[in-house]
């Protein structure tokens, strides 16, 4: 989860100062949630623990 919050927040950051996109922590706090559930479904099994059951 630290691995995926780190690269999480460098990308925020990267929007930021090459796309000129506005930092938010809700945008950024969004952005964790959708990658860690990608990361889930490709294997990472320790973050299933983490992550509510997806919606059916």
């Amino acid at each position: 989860m630290v691995m995926l919050t780190a690269w999480s927040i460098w990308k925020h950051r990267n929007a930021a100062v090459f796309d000129n996109s506005l930092p938010s922590i809700a945008s950024l706090l969004d952005g964790v949630k959708a990658e860690a559930r990608q990361w889930s479904r490709a294997g990472a099994v320790g973050l299933r623990a983490l992550l509510p059951p997806d919606p059916i």
